[in-house]
């Protein structure tokens, strides 16, 4: 668990879901390029095929039907079946269509690191239901039950008073001072709607300095240090990164000399990728041997918090306070004194601190309570 952390989030909405590039990756060209990937066709190719059957059997029918090896059949059998279960059958098939050992090892590894539970349930809580197989059509659902925030959980910050707010950070900057607070920037994106095949923390936003977003959050962070007194002394910052933008993340900060942090003040981590699904619950192929993995979101946070070791280096550090941060955050005042010093003074294990909308039409999600809990609906729902 993260027991014993606090965590300070700043949302400020991205167009997620929205890709203006012609040449995107994104799910919706995926759909386009393989449609419904399991047809009558393909189906038939599975034969007389029972999962059900003794382990024995099965291995030799995937030797002689599907050309695996009997040392792949016996090492890939159970995600094989897991696969199959979870009506996962045209992985199974896809075999057949390549012509090495070599290539059917490189889909069966990815197939081996597949949870098609997680799937198969992420896709029915999700997706099914949502919208009528093979048209357009909304298919009714049951409506959540939206209602605002009670306005004894909200503190605007004009509502303070000028003692209130010196008191707030005055203590967020000895918070600060003391070493207790570090920030966690969300950075597994790439550029691709911007035009910018590289990560998204990489991208010169067109300041007058040309400036990247990943220089001017390390200045913000050495900025609010100076202020807290201990310039010398960095706040902890933690990258968390993606499979597409890892290495090229990490080499970006090296070449740039950490933008003068101590390279043990920075740890970067990847979230963990998913294979893609189409609209009828399919895992997609990007190529014939290769699944089409995305990573799997900022949701992923907790669990890769934990996966990596960042837990661990948190605690050694003393860190007590998380400020958490997206990359498309530009305005994002990171580790916010104010904010810090609200957050440990009401002793909260949460706040999230974000702009009203100004009005119905502006393209910024808002939080309200969804069926009683605290919760965030996006601008695109």
């Amino acid at each position: 668990t993260l027991s014993g952390f606090n965590l300070i989030f700043f949302f400020f909405q991205a167009e997620d879901g929205i890709r203006d590039a012609q040449e995107s990756r994104g799910l919706g060209d995926v759909y386009k390029r393989q449609g419904n990937q399991c047809s009558q066709e393909q189906q038939s190719k599975l034969g007389n095929l029972d999962i059900s059957q003794d382990n024995s059997s099965l291995q030799e029918a995937l030797v002689n039907q599907f050309y695996l090896t009997k040392e792949q059949a016996a090492k890939y059998l159970r995600p094989l079946k897991n696969a199959v279960n979870y009506n996962q059958a045209h992985l199974l098939i896809q075999l057949q269509e390549l012509s090495t050992t070599e290539d059917r090892e490189q889909l069966l590894q990815q197939i081996a690191t597949v949870d098609f539970e997680l799937i198969n349930f992420l896709y029915n809580k999700k997706c099914k239901n949502e919208v009528q197989i093979n048209t357009v059509e909304e298919v009714p659902k049951q409506q959540d039950k939206i209602e605002p925030f009670p306005n004894n959980q909200i503190q605007k910050i004009k509502n303070l008073t000028p003692t209130q707010r010196q008191e707030y950070r005055t203590h967020g900057l000895n918070l600060i001072k003391n070493n207790k607070v570090g920030v966690l920037l969300l950075a597994g994106g790439q550029g691709s709607r911007l035009g910018f095949e590289h990560p998204k923390g990489m991208y010169n936003i067109s300041l007058p300095s040309n400036k990247t977003l990943f220089q001017i959050f390390a200045e913000r962070i050495r900025r609010v240090a100076e202020l807290a007194g201990n310039p010398s002394k960095l706040l902890p910052w933690y990258i968390m990164t993606s499979s597409v933008n890892h290495e090229e993340t990490k080499q970006y900060f090296w070449d740039n000399n950490y933008f003068g942090f101590n390279d043990e003040y920075i740890k970067f981590f990847p979230q963990a990728s998913l294979p893609a699904i189409d609209l009828n619950g399919k895992v997609i192929l990007e190529t014939a041997s290769s699944l089409f993995m995305a990573p799997n979101g900022n949701g992923d946070m907790y669990e890769a918090l934990l996966r990596n070791g960042i837990i661990d280096d948190m605690n050694n550090k003393g860190v007590e306070y998380i400020y958490v941060v997206g990359i498309d955050n530009i305005l994002g005042k990171l580790a916010d004194p104010t904010c810090l010093g609200y957050c440990a003074k009401n002793d909260f294990q949460i706040v999230s601190k974000w702009v009203p909308k100004i009005s119905p039409t502006e393209s910024v999600g808002i939080h309200v309570l969804r069926n009683g809990q605290p919760s965030i609906i996006e601008y695109s729902e």
